[in-house]
């Protein structure tokens, strides 16, 4: 086992006992295992257990409410949780997912009105995640290939998919930093 300390990794037995978490060195004998198994125990890293219940914990309490307030959000957060999102996986590395970010007020009233949902001009910000080749298909003619080539429905498929998880991303990193955040589907109508 690695010895013990910031940013490394420990054996350890994990049980719960009237609601609270135990930690004990892990046993590594077959009687230790034995015991830990018939407690019901838990076997992890310390670290990756709690990242683990950490980001099962952010999951479960998502609620989307569609009520906002006018509280500001500072452009140094939004450019955090960005940046954040952007490392999400995608297809191929190819990164075909955008973001438009709207914090102007008399868009965010226009946009009320395509999303029919006024709250939206209340909110400190609209983030719309979108498909967006342009990058792709740029690279692909300084590198003299033809970026033609995702001119169809699988690539816009492609490109849903990682706006998408690019979305869940920030919204999870939002959410982590106690912001509300809540998925319109209206976007595409």
């Amino acid at each position: 086992r690695a010895a013990a300390g910031p940013g490394r990794a420990e054996n350890l037995l994990v049980t719960m006992e009237g609601g609270s978490i135990r930690w004990q060195p892990l046993l590594l004998g077959a009687a230790g295992l034995a015991a830990g198994f018939a407690a019901g125990a838990l076997f992890a890293t310390r670290s990756g257990w709690l990242r683990k219940r950490a980001v099962h914990s952010q999951m479960r309490a998502h609620r989307s409410i569609r009520k906002f307030t006018k509280q500001p959000v500072t452009a140094a957060m939004l450019e955090d949780l960005l940046a954040v999102a952007t490392r999400s996986s995608n297809n191929g590395n190819m990164q075909t997912g955008a973001t438009i970010l709207t914090l102007d007020a008399a868009a965010k009233r226009r946009m009320a009105l395509i999303h029919d949902n006024q709250g939206i001009a209340d909110c400190a910000a609209v983030v719309t995640f979108c498909v967006d080749w342009a990058l792709m298909t740029r690279w692909c003619s300084l590198k003299g290939a033809d970026g033609r080539a995702y001119d169809n429905f699988n690539a816009f498929l492609t490109g849903a998919l990682d706006a998408m998880v690019l979305a869940q991303s920030f919204v999870l990193a939002a959410e982590a930093e106690g912001l509300g955040c809540c998925f319109l589907g209206s976007t595409i109508w």
